[in-house]
């Protein structure tokens, strides 16, 4: 899988399950950042749960 060229410093590596907080608490604030007008998010919590999983890269 070809992903596009990351800022300097950054790199891809796989997921684990701890970063499930984290992704999670990304994926929420970046929600609330593109749709402030919207109150419920909880379903972004499940939506992670869902999809991430070892094969799941992650920017560090």
């Amino acid at each position: 899988m070809n992903h596009p060229p990351l800022p300097p410093g950054y790199r891809l590596r796989p997921g684990t399950l701890r970063d499930r907080p984290l992704l999670t608490q990304f994926v929420h604030r970046s929600y609330q950042d593109q749709f402030p007008h919207l109150q419920q998010v909880d379903h972004l919590s499940e939506t992670v749960e869902q999809y991430i999983s070892a094969q799941t890269p992650v920017v560090d």
